[in-house]
C-alpha cells in the first residue's frame, strides 16, 4: 500500500522537476537575449542605498563621459570626451572644482594641468595653445601662472621650444616674473 508520505513526495518531486524547467528556459532566454545590442542612454552603478555612485553616459553639459560621482551631483573623476578637446580625464576636489585635466586638445597633441583648490589654472604641461600663423604650430612648455589677484591671471615662469617658421629650426625660451612685474626672458 502506498502511504501518504510516498504520495507527498512523488508530488514534491514533480512539481520540482517541472519548477526547475521552467527556471531552465527562461534562464536560457536571458543568455539569448544577452548577445543582442543593448541600447540605453546611461548605465549606472549604484551603492547599497541605491544612490549613483558612477554611470557611463552624458554628463550635465552633454559631454559623454565613464564618470565616478561617490553619490554627489557632479564628477569626482571622469574619462571621456570633453567639450573642445578630442578626449581627456579629469579628477575633480569632493567641492567639484577641477583639480588635474589631461586632454587631447588642439591638433590632436596632449596637455597636462593642474588646478589649485579653487580651480584656477596654476600649471600646464605639454602642448600649448598660441596665436600663431602656422596651420600645425607646435609648441610644448611648462608654464606656472599666479592665482588671479591685482595683476590678473599671468604666466609667471614658462619654459619651452618651438618650431621656428623662418628658420625650419627649433627655438627654446624661458621667462621669469617677479612679484613686481619685472621679467627676464631668454632669448
Amino acid at each position: 500500500m502506498i502511504s501518504k508520505n510516498h504520495i507527498a513526495i512523488v508530488v514534491l518531486s514533480a512539481v520540482s522537476g517541472f519548477g526547475g524547467g521552467i527556471l531552465s528556459v527562461k534562464s536560457q532566454v536571458v543568455d539569448a537575449a544577452s548577445q543582442q545590442t543593448i541600447r540605453a542612454t546611461r548605465f549606472e552603478l549604484v551603492d547599497s542605498s541605491d544612490k549613483s555612485i558612477a554611470f557611463w553616459g552624458t554628463d550635465q553639459v552633454g559631454q559623454l563621459v565613464i564618470a565616478f560621482t561617490k553619490g554627489t551631483q557632479s564628477e569626482l573623476a571622469a574619462f571621456g570626451l570633453f567639450s573642445g578637446v578630442r578626449g581627456g580625464l579629469s579628477f575633480n576636489g569632493i567641492d567639484t572644482s577641477p583639480r588635474v585635466a589631461l586632454v587631447i586638445g588642439d591638433h590632436g597633441k596632449p596637455g597636462l594641468s593642474l588646478y589649485d583648490d579653487k580651480g584656477r589654472g596654476r600649471v600646464g604641461l605639454g602642448f600649448i595653445t598660441a596665436d600663431s600663423l602656422d596651420p600645425d604650430p607646435d609648441t610644448w612648455g611648462l608654464v606656472l601662472s599666479a592665482p588671479p589677484g591685482e595683476s590678473g591671471h599671468r604666466v609667471r615662469a614658462a619654459i619651452g621650444y618651438s618650431r621656428n617658421l623662418s628658420t625650419h629650426g627649433w627655438d627654446g625660451s624661458i621667462l621669469l616674473e617677479d612679484n613686481a612685474g619685472k621679467t627676464w626672458k631668454a632669448p
